[in-house]
């Protein structure tokens, strides 16, 4: 059995690492494909600044509760989509930074290829915000490929 982890934030660049998932999925005869969402804690504080109230913070039980419903409708819409190309997965998700976390499930859950998404953002944004594309093919001891978007045509 060939095993497929399929990196997801819900965005339209990991469902276009899904559909290219499903092709190589159904390329093969044996595939299974498990998609992850890393429920990384720190992303609802991006951006956040403060309440007129003098919070600081919000509530870590609001904050978790927002995760798990960015996770739940992430895994559903990546679901559907290798569903819509015959393909059934098989949902994950886990806590952590997503590139240390994706590295590691791949390593001791023995996938044979991490798929996933590029947002396509070029150099500079890379550089001040990170990318976790970049970050997984350094620190992946199994073979990752990642989907750019496609090339769209100038008017």
């Amino acid at each position: 059995m060939f095993k497929i982890l399929l990196a997801t934030d819900g965005s339209s660049f990991a469902l276009d690492a899904a559909r290219y998932a499903a092709r190589l999925a159904n390329l093969m005869k044996e595939a299974e494909i498990t998609v992850l969402y890393v429920k990384d804690i720190s992303l609802p504080l991006i951006g956040f600044v403060g309440e007129p109230g003098g919070e600081i913070l919000p509530d870590s039980s609001v904050m978790q509760e927002q995760v798990e419903k960015a996770a739940e409708t992430a895994i559903a819409d990546t679901l559907q989509c290798l569903e819509s190309s015959g393909v059934k997965g098989i949902p994950m998700t886990a806590w952590g930074k997503p590139a240390d976390t994706i590295c590691s499930i791949g390593a001791q859950e023995n996938f044979d290829l991490i798929v996933m998404g590029s947002s396509g953002a070029g150099q500079i944004t890379g550089i001040l915000l990170g990318s976790v594309s970049d970050r997984v093919i350094h620190c992946s001891r199994v073979p990752v490929l990642i989907v750019r978007p496609p090339k769209r045509e100038k008017k």
